[in-house]
């Protein structure tokens, strides 16, 4: 009886390390700075009616079906070119085509992507622009142009808008390389904090923002 209970024991902290393991595996791949997982459950999937979809969650988390299952309960998805925001996973359609969390806004600028808490996309007539919202309270509104060499993310993965036209890249276990030319251009990764980076060889490259 007692080498029963010790071999339960001994197997218990197997298990028990191996989880910590798993987790500290998962919290450094996300992101260091966000290892508290404050308000975030993982491993929630979303309902098989919105797969594929993004999901921009409220404290810079990013949801892909097709990537980690990490969610967090309120925030934003882009869906047949309409933003959706609700309360995880009850979605309330919007007539707006702005995509970005709370938190995670982000905008584009000499082909770098910088975070700006505040600021965000939007979408009107093929043109991506970027809204700031200053310490005051005003709105600051700044068309980027065409959006060659910028990026347009929809539902069902990640695309480029490149010489007008959609180039969809799907999120791999390994990431390829590319066969088309979408050099000088940065695209919001799937993961909470990680992002996907074209660089001039027509490679992607993970990196963490």
């Amino acid at each position: 009886m007692k080498s029963f209970t010790l071999f339960i024991f001994i197997l218990l902290c197997f298990i028990s390390k191996g989880l910590s393991q798993a987790y500290a595996d998962f919290t450094i791949q996300v992101s260091p700075q966000y290892s508290k997982f404050d308000h975030i459950t993982q491993g929630e999937v979303l309902p098989n009616s919105f797969c594929p979809g993004l999901f921009i969650g409220s404290e810079l988390g990013v949801f892909f079906c097709q990537a980690v299952k990490l969610t967090i309960g309120y925030g934003y998805a882009l869906q047949e070119n309409t933003l959706q925001r609700g309360q995880y996973p009850f979605i309330i359609e919007s007539d707006h085509h702005i995509f970005a969390g709370s938190l995670d806004y982000t905008f584009l600028k000499d082909k770098q992507i910088r975070f700006f808490t505040g600021s965000g996309f939007q979408l009107r007539k093929k043109r991506l622009e970027h809204i700031i919202y200053d310490p005051s309270g005003h709105i600051i509104d700044d068309h980027l142009g065409d959006l060659n060499h910028h990026i347009l993310i929809r539902a069902g993965g990640n695309y480029y808008f490149y010489k007008n036209a959609y180039l969809r890249i799907l999120l791999q276990a390994e990431l390829p390389v590319l066969k088309s030319d979408v050099s000088n251009a940065t695209l919001i990764g799937a993961h909470l904090g990680i992002g996907i980076k074209f660089d001039v060889k027509k490679t992607i490259n993970r990196f963490l923002y």
